[in-house]
Order: structure tokens, then sequence, then C-alpha cells
């Protein structure tokens, strides 16, 4: 007894077996997670290490390049790339995809270890970070705004917010930017310091000294004890400015005498406005592998409740929300679902013209589209676009085994077999060619399933999620569709009054028959002229070819997420004061720009000299690169010069490369002289702007940091008693600022700053009358043991590999392929620009991935061809038959190239992923057509008579199932949902590989057939 058989004489045991898949798939399905893009944790760590005070160089010799060589030996390390900037080093070293993050991680912090004895002893201890693709876009954005100054509002975020919102589970970090901290100043006067012949050393500590409480034990009495504390923490302003402090000659005078005490804000960092006012910005991420839309969610109920709690007049909400994008982009790939489902059932009833039939078939498709949630819940997917993008590009292959059993069926309805005979001997006799073609096209999804790389990590739910559902679907064409036939058919009435559907499908039928007399004249005269048709056939795939050298290359397809992000950098040294004033003359502009929603900027973006302009832009606006493109050029043209504007990309492109370079191109120009990289940048970025499609060319060299530099005569301060490191140690104190002590208040403390007055920190004269103080109390001026010298310093120094690298970035312009602009740009360079020995350039970002991914991708086909022939070959016992089945795949290349060149489309990563899955769909046509051929010649008939006879009569299943796959992915291809990442490439791809090898296999393969049987004979 076979599973159809089984099937039928247990009508009750299928449904509770369909029912099971239902309620199984419901259950996965509303426990999981949303989000955009597949959750891949990256095998990158990095290992950042704070030296206050330290220059770019500084930092690059005493801590990047320790922490390098000892990263340089650790075990599955890829890569290891670095940047040195004032006062803070970042190593980041990328493991092999694979690679157990916790053991690297392990290795790394054993490595660090090692290193730590050659780093400075005033260095901040190392912090090994994980990369994660969820710190990188917030979850939301909001604003903090009210009538109370920032540091009050500062402080009711610090109390009454932050705290609730980071208890929110998946909540990972909250990031402020604005706001002002307070705290007690004190604000030294160089000149009465030197007129008491006091030390800043002297004032430090003593008030290190005077704010403390101390325990002086215990008193005992019989029976009792009783602890003892000196109470000398400051309660009051006023305690801190009557700290005693003993001048050389012995007097005691107080702080007051010689400093300014005051509790007044911390020095400011950052500035930020939303739509023009004021207002303290923070962003909310998530941690890794947490469902990103309900922590939207639940942040936005925690806001509407904290917003009761907060002070009058203060204000609480969400300006960004990049979550209405994810739910956008699945809603419409959902709508997609559905509506290609529906066309997919049209195409099934009008072939069938039964409403039965096409329900027994279209049965299958709840079945396999919820059944396959559980198996996706169970991988620990989440709803994603790949996930939902495999589905609605599976509606039509999800229906096409029971389109087959269910089509020879009903042909043995009409010859008059009973319901339950013609169950059982349709269901039989197709179930080999069923098989065949199901696993044929597992053969291409599974390999999906393992490409290697980022992209691979991201497409494996994509090829999960369709081998899943395609299980399923077949589970079902050989259990249900046959139950389903066998109990629900009702023979039509003849003389039943016809509708309007019947009228339509008499109506198709008309059509349909003129187009298989037709097609059997075509077949015979295919079959009489073998060399024309091969010949014509090999000029198209040959013309094909060509084609698709018109037809540019990209790595990513284009995405709209309807905003634009800016960084604005000015001349290195410029201060809060200058970029914000000239941040306020561009929003004076941004209010302007009608396709503008909404803005912020943010003055001091963890450089006082980098800004950050954000911009979102209306639904019913123009096209987002074109706004972007005007905005851009508008600030570069009227805002300059002197600043210089740089897109970021907040996209897929920041998911993808996994914490790598995001522009489409990178070059990456290698060496040690910082000087000849920047002059082989200098030649590559005026090469790139005259490229054709180079957009915005820029480099990461930037002009040096003015510097004052401090040369200590060593000999003379020894011999008065000082050291170089003290010296540095107390100038960056009071220079910079440092916390010495804290001051309670209430129940809160601040920290006290001890700093110099900004009127003794003005110039290099100023410095030079700082006094040093030695043990033995002599006051010495700096410039009695230092000469000074003014210039410019690097303000950040990265290498990769462990050598200096300088990197020339450039996007793509509207209209231009990314493989054709680097191929351009990369010819221009090696005329145009002389490339020292010793210096060597290569690209990098996304030219890079398109490359590998193209490799990766030939693999896969490779792969996928290779599977598929084995499979057929086990199937059906020959050697030469899969061969000939596989000439769908050339007939299907004509078509994919063809419809991407005629839509405009591109060839990135969808359609290169399109082209994978015509490999598996297109031999199913040849698998209906040759499985029944073989049949009616083991029945005695000749291979002519044998496919002039099996031709005709699989025509049908074979339309059907083709239209099915077609208009099931139309909406997909078509744009009907709404998405931020457009994806139309895939099925356009797919939808032109169908057409073109579903018409030429009909008359191609029984040729190659015919042929290959007579030179067997």
């Amino acid at each position: 007894m076979n599973i159809a058989e089984l099937a039928i004489k247990r009508p009750i045991f299928v449904v509770m077996i369909v029912m099971s898949i239902l309620v199984l798939g419901a259950l996965g399905y509303s426990s999981m997670g949303v989000d955009m893009l597949p959750d891949v944790e990256y095998p990158t760590l990095s290992v950042v290490t704070v030296y206050e005070g330290a220059s770019a160089e500084e930092i690059e010799n005493l801590v990047t390049k320790p922490i390098e060589d000892a990263l340089a030996v650790v075990e599955g390390m890829e890569s290891l790339s670095s940047g040195s900037s004032e006062n803070m080093s970042r190593v980041t070293a990328r493991f092999s995809l694979g690679t157990d993050i916790k053991y690297a991680e392990t290795k790394v912090r054993d490595a660090v270890n090692k290193a730590k004895w050659e780093l400075p002893d005033d260095a901040d201890e190392p912090s090994v970070v994980r990369f994660s693709s969820a710190e990188w876009i917030p979850v939301l954005m909001m604003k903090v705004k009210g009538k109370k100054d920032l540091a009050a509002l500062k402080e009711i975020i610090d109390e009454e917010i932050k705290p609730d919102i980071e208890k929110v589970k998946g909540v990972g970090k909250i990031d402020l930017w604005g706001g002002r901290d307070k705290a007690v100043n004190v604000t030294v006067n160089k000149s009465a310091l030197a007129a008491r012949m006091v030390s800043f050393a002297d004032v430090m500590e003593a008030i290190g000294k005077e704010n403390l409480n101390y325990p002086a034990g215990n008193i005992e009495k019989p029976g009792r004890i009783t602890a003892v504390r000196v109470k000398g923490r400051f309660e009051s302003i006023s305690d801190i400015e009557n700290v005693p402090i003993k001048t050389f000659s012995g007097e005691t005078i107080r702080l007051k005498d010689v400093a300014k005490v005051d509790f007044g804000l911390k020095k400011e960092t950052a500035r930020s406005r939303v739509d023009g006012e004021n207002a303290i910005i923070f962003g909310v991420y998530k941690q890794s592998g947490e469902n990103t839309v309900a922590i939207s969610k639940a942040v936005k109920k925690k806001i509407n409740s904290l917003q009761k709690k907060l002070p009058q007049g203060v204000t609480i909400s969400v300006f960004r929300d990049p979550t209405l994008h994810i739910e956008e982009s699945i809603k419409g790939l959902q709508e997609d679902i559905g509506l290609g489902a529906l066309c997919a059932i049209i195409i099934v009833w009008l072939f069938l013209g039964s409403f039965r039939s096409t329900m027994i078939t279209a049965v299958a498709l709840p079945n396999s589209l919820l059944g396959a949630f559980f198996f996706i819940n169970a991988s620990g997917f989440t709803i994603n676009m790949m996930v939902l993008l495999a589905l609605s590009l599976s509606i039509g292959l999800l229906i096409d085994d029971s389109i087959v059993v269910r089509e020879n069926i009903f042909r043995y309805l009409e010859k008059g077999f009973s319901p339950k005979e013609a169950a059982v001997k349709g269901t039989n006799e197709v179930a080999l060619a069923v098989i065949a073609t199901t696993a044929s096209i597992l053969a291409v999804f599974i390999p999906i399933s393992f490409l290697e790389g980022i992209v691979g990590q991201f497409f494996k739910q994509f090829g999960l999620t369709i081998t899943f559902a395609l299980a399923i679907s077949l589970v079902d064409a050989f259990t249900t569709a046959p139950m389903l036939s066998a109990y629900w058919w009702k023979k039509e009435d003849p003389d039943k009054k016809k509708n309007i559907f019947d009228k339509m499908h008499q109506k198709f039928n008309v059509y349909y028959d003129s187009f298989k007399e037709v097609y059997e004249d075509v077949l015979e005269w295919c079959l009489d002229h073998k060399k024309t048709v091969i010949v014509s056939v090999t000029g198209l795939i040959g013309a094909s070819i060509g084609a698709a050298m018109f037809i540019g290359m990209s790595f990513l397809p284009n995405s709209d997420y309807r905003e634009i992000e800016m960084t604005m950098e000015m001349q290195p040294g410029a201060t809060i004061d200058v970029m914000d004033k000239k941040l306020l003359q561009i929003e004076r502009y941004l209010q302007t720009v009608k396709d503008i929603e909404t803005y912020y900027t943010v003055a001091g973006y963890g450089e006082n000299n980098i800004g950050r302009i954000y911009c979102a832009i209306h639904k019913k606006a123009r096209a987002t690169t074109i706004v972007s493109d005007e905005v851009m050029n508008h600030i570069q043209n009227n805002f300059g010069p002197g600043i210089l504007l740089t897109k970021q990309d907040s996209g897929a492109g920041t998911v993808v490369s996994g914490g790598g370079d995001t522009d489409p191109i990178t070059i990456n120009i290698t060496g040690e002289n910082t000087k000849v990289l920047e002059k082989i940048a200098m030649d590559i970025k005026k090469a790139a702007l005259e490229t054709p499609g180079a957009s915005g060319p820029n480099t990461s060299s930037r002009p040096g940091m003015p510097e004052i530099s401090i040369m200590i005569d060593r000999v003379k301060a020894a011999k008065l008693g000082f050291s170089t490191y003290e010296t540095g140690m107390l100038l960056n104190i009071l220079i910079n600022g440092k916390e010495v002590s804290r001051y309670r208040k209430g129940d809160k403390e601040y920290g006290i700053i001890l700093q110099m007055a900004q009127e003794d920190k003005t110039d290099l004269n100023s410095l030079k009358d700082i006094m040093l103080t030695n043990a033995k109390g002599d006051k010495i001026p700096l410039s009695a043991v230092a000469r000074f010298e003014s210039g410019s310093g690097p303000v950040e120094i990265k290498r990769e590999d462990k050598k200096r690298i300088i990197k020339v970035t450039a996007g793509i312009a509207e209209g231009f392929a990314l493989g054709d602009v680097v191929r351009d740009l990369n010819e221009r360079i090696k005329k145009e620009v002389h490339i020292p020995e010793g210096y060597e350039y290569s690209f990098g970002g996304q030219a890079t991935q398109m490359t590998d991914t193209v490799v990766q991708m030939g693999k896969a086909m490779l792969l996928a061809l290779l599977f598929m022939y084995m499979i057929l070959a086990s199937l059906y016992n020959s050697l030469t038959q899969p061969l000939i089945l596989m000439l769908s795949v050339p007939l299907a290349i004509i078509g994919s190239f063809l419809a991407l060149l005629i839509t405009g489309q591109q060839l990135d990563i969808m359609a290169m992923i399109g082209f994978l899955m015509v490999l598996g769909l297109v031999a199913k046509n040849g698998i209906l057509l040759i499985d029944f051929t073989n049949k009616m010649r083991e029945e005695g008939m000749s291979a002519r008579a044998a496919l002039l006879h099996a031709g005709p009569i699989r025509l049908r299943p074979i339309l059907m199932t083709t239209f099915a796959m077609i208009f099931g992915m139309l909406p997909l291809a078509l744009g009907f949902g709404e998405s931020a990442l457009r994806t139309q490439s895939m099925p356009i791809a797919v939808i032109g590989g169908l057409i073109t090898s579903t018409f030429l296999t009909l008359v191609v393969i029984p040729v190659v057939y015919e042929w290959a049987e007579g030179r067997k004979g």
C-alpha cells in the first residue's frame, strides 16, 4: 500500500495530520519575533583602550601597535585593522564566519592581558567589545524638551527616564546627545597661585585629603560597642571654598583665595536640536537577537506611562521610529503573498474550470505556508524580509505538486474512472515526476542555505524557508490532494444552466484548445527540423549572453528608508560653538525643503568638529535619492568651504557589511609614509571625480589637528626634581580638567572638577608661566625645563594588517552600475596614478563583497547542477536523460537576462539568487514531459509517437504550474507591496527564465530526446 492509497483509506488520519500542521504552524508564527533582516552574529571583536591626553601618533606607538602584535597570532583571524585617534585606540579583529565568538573572545582577552605590561601605566584598562548590528541602528530615537534648562532635563532623563527604559526586556543600551551635567568647578587662578607660591598639585592634594569620612575604630564598653568615624566630607560649597592649603612659606590659606568654586556645569560635549528646538536626543538600541518590533512597542508603552510622571512642561516623544519601515515592509510582503496566492488560484481555476478541483489544489497553500512557520520558528528565525520573500516567491511552487497530481486525477475522471480509482491511478502515475521535480528544486535551495560569507548568513533563512514549505507541499500532494479528490468530487451536470464563470472557462478552453493545436503542429515541425531548432536556440543563447553585457552589476539592491543621514566635518580644532553656528544656518535651509518631514542636528557628534544631520522624508515626497542629492549639494555649495559632508548608510548596507566598509566604492591604500599615502589618495580621488558614475569621492585623510608640543629637557628637569610623566599628567589635569573628588548634595553626587581658568590657557605664552613644584617644595616655571613648538598632528591614524592605510570612498550616481564604475575607475587609476614601490591599493566595500558573492554564487550554481543531475540520474536510472532535462537551464538564461535588460534592473545579489532559483524550477517542465514519454515508450510506442502523444497531454499541467508560479510572483515583481528594500530583480529574473524555458522546453527537449534516442538505436 502506497501513501496515496493509505490517505484514501484513512481520510480522518490525513485530516488530523493537516490540522496538526496548521496548529503547530500557528503556534510557531504567534511566538516569532519581527525584524527587517535576519539576526546575524558577526565574528568581529574590537579592543578599545582610552589613554587620556595622548595624541594620535602617541596612541599608535604606545597602545595600538602592542595590541596589534598581541592579536596577530590569535587563531582563526581573517583581518586586523585599527584606528588611533586622540585619547583612544580601537583595534578590530575579524574572524572567519563560523568561528565560535565566545572562544574567539577568550583568546583575544588572553592576548590583550599578555600585552598589558607594554601599555602606559596611566592608560585605562583595554575593553573587548563584540560587533553587533543591533548597536548600529537604533530601535527608536526620542527627544526630551521642556521649560527647564538642559542640565535639569539631563537630570530628569538620568534619574526618571533612562533607568525605566533600560529595564524594558531586550533593551541593550541608550545613547544620549545634548544636555549638560552639573558639577562643582574649581577654577584656579594662575596669578594668585604664583603670588602665594602654591602649585596646582598642592590644590589637588588638599581637596582629596579633606573630602572624606574616615573610620577611626570602635570604643568598647561593657555590653556595648560604639563606632568612631571622622566626618570630613564636604556638605556645602562653603566647605570646599574653605579647604586649607599650606603655602611654601608655611602660611595657611583657603582654596577660595586662589580659586573660584561654583556649583555649575561640566564642559559641554554635544548640542542638539530637533526641528529647530533645543532638545536632548537619546537613542534606544536592542540587544543582539531580540525582537526589534516588540522592543519598540514596549518602549513606546513605557514612554506613555513615564510622560504622566514627568514634571509639568517636560515632554518626551518619539521622532524617529525605524520599526515603522520594518512593519511596512513586512506588511507589503504579506500583501504580496496574499495577492500572489489569489493569482495562482485563479490560474488553476481557469485551467480546471471546477471550483472543487481548484480548492483541492489550493489547500496546499495554507498547509505549506502556515506549516512552514513551525520549522522556521524551531530553527530560531524571525519573521523578516528574507523569510517572507522566500514564501512570496514560492507561492506557485507550493501548489505545483498538487496541480500535477490533481490534473492527472482530473484526466482519469474525464476517462470515466471512479473518484477513488482516479485518485490512486492519477497519483501513482505522476508520483515519480512529482518527486523528481521537488527533489530537483530542493537541490537548488539547499546550496543557497549554505552559501559562505555574510551574504550566505542572510540567505540561509531564505533557502531553508523554501525547503520547509516545499517539503510540506510534497506531503500534501500525496495525501490531501488524492484524499479530497476521492471523497470531495461531484460530477458536473451537463444540463445545468451556465453562469458567468462557466462561460469564462468555456471561452478560456477555446483559446487553450487552439493553442494546443498550434503546439502539436509546431512540435511535429521541430522534430522534423532538428538542426534548425538547435542552431536557432544556440543563437538565442549567444544573443542573451551578449545582452548581459549591457546589464549593470551591483551588490545590494536599492533601498529607500525615506531618510537622509549625514555626517558633517569642519576643520580639526573647530569648537562646538563654531559647529553649532554652521548647523543653525543649515537648519534654516532645511525648514524650507518641503520634502522634509522632520530633522535633527547634533553639534559635537563624538568630536567637537563633527556634526550629525538627520532628515526624515515625507511619504508622498520625491524619491529619497533625488532629495538627498539636492540637499547635500545645496549644503556643500552654499555653506562651505570648510565643511565636508558624508552620507551615512542606515539600511541594509550597514548590517551586511558586518561593521566593515559600507560605501559602494572603497579603495584601500596601504604603506608606511603618511605623506606618500595622502598624495596617492588625492590622485585617486581626482581620478574618481573624473570617472562617470562615481559620486562624492572622499578620502579618510584629514588636515592635522592644531597642537602645541612641549619638549621637556630631561637633564635639566631631573636636576630640579621633575619628570616628564609628572609634568605631562599635571598639564593634562589643568588643560582638560579632571575630576579630583565627589560632592554629595542630598541623595545625589556630583564631580569636583579641577581646572585652569579659560583665560590662562588660551595661547602658548599662558602655558609657559605654569608653576611646577618639586619634592623639596621649590616652585619652578614650566618654561625653565621645557621648550614649546606650535604645529599640527594627525586626527586619526588608520592601519590594516599592521600597515598604515588611507581610504578613498565614493557612492554610485543614479542610473550607474557598481561593476561598471569600478571597472572604469580601476582602469583610470592604472593609467593616471603613480603607485611607488612598497605601496599598493585594493578595492573594498561593496565592490569586494560583490566579487566574493559572484564567486560564491558560481560555486552554488555548480553544486546545484551537480545535485540535480545526481538526483535525476538516481530517479530515472539513466546517465543521459538527466543531461537532456538539464538543457532547460540555458533556455532559462535567455529569459532571465532579457527580463532584467528590458525592465532596467541590475544584476545584484537578489537577481543572482533568482538565477539560482531558476535552475531548479525550469527542469520541472522537462521532467513532466519526459516522464510521461518514457511511460508511453514502455507501452511500446516509438520515440516520435510517444513525444507527439505526451506533449499535448502534458501541455496543460506544464502551463498551469508555470503560470501559477509566474502570477504568484507577479505582485512582488511589480512592487505592489511597500518595502524599504527593493527586491524586484529576483522575481523578474525568475519570471523571465520561466517564460523562455517553458516555451522552448516544449520543443527543444523533445528534439534532443528523439536525437539521443535515435543515436542509441
